[in-house]
């Protein structure tokens, strides 16, 4: 006869080791070797030619930088590149969160010249009749100020001084100024007259100036030097020009 108490803990042992056994297989091929539905279902990678854009800077085309900190560069090239189970025939649908997009098949266009600097992001899925099959892919972008809109260096190639024609009256005020065409923000201007006072304007391209009333004054001359952007080691550049005074009218 079988021994009743034996042949119960010889069950119990079998279940333990089974159990046991069980545990292990799980916790060593557990969620991590189970296929990913995500991935399962991803037919196509999404593919951006640029993940910063910068913002314009004015007059992009006097701009040391322009090629970054232009129209064009703020312009991000999409790519959609099939993967093995990428449908047949499918469709392309974008939506982005800022600016806008312009496709064509699996390229497309996401220009973001236009909107402000921040962060965007920019969804894709494929389908057909407007239905999503699989998963939609993601990416971001950030627009960032532009970070340098310095303009190039423009040293000043001719220089004249314009002011009334013909003679001027003694004690009136004209107005002197400087003709220079290349002018930049860093561009300085010196002026210094004789027989005559600046009443306004020093340091910029055109002045008030108030001529002396003495009859022993025959005329104004008008002396200007201009300096330009010092790193641009451009020197300076000075033209003299002479007002022949007359009796007050």
């Amino acid at each position: 006869m079988f021994d009743r108490k034996a042949l119960c803990c010889l069950t119990l042992s079998i279940f333990s080791v089974l159990c046991t056994a069980n545990a292990a297989f799980t916790q060593s091929n557990g969620a991590e070797t189970l296929p990913d539905p995500a991935a399962t279902n991803k037919s196509f990678n999404l593919k951006l030619d640029k993940k910063l854009v910068y913002s314009i800077c004015p007059n992009p085309e006097k701009i040391k930088i322009a090629s970054v900190c232009s129209k064009e560069n703020a312009q991000i090239a999409v790519t959609i590149e099939p993967l093995s189970n990428f449908p047949k025939d499918a469709e392309i649908y974008f939506s982005v969160s800022g600016g806008s997009i312009n496709s064509d098949g699996m390229n497309a266009v996401w220009d973001l010249s236009t909107v402000p600097v921040g962060e965007y992001s920019i969804s894709a899925a494929v389908g057909k009749d407007r239905t999503v099959s699989g998963n939609t892919v993601n990416a971001n972008v950030v627009k960032e100020n532009c970070f340098s809109c310095d303009p190039v260096c423009s040293c000043p190639a001719a220089l004249k001084i314009l002011g009334p024609e013909g003679s001027v009256s003694r004690g009136s005020i004209i107005v002197i100024s400087a003709n220079l065409g290349n002018e930049t923000d860093k561009t300085r201007f010196q002026w210094t007259v004789e027989n005559g006072t600046t009443t306004a304007g020093q340091g910029t391209n055109q002045i008030f100036l108030k001529t002396s009333d003495d009859r022993s004054a025959a005329s104004v001359i008008v002396k200007l030097v201009v300096t330009s952007d010092e790193s641009c080691i451009c020197g300076t550049v000075s033209v003299e020009s002479e007002f022949t005074l007359s009796s007050s009218k």
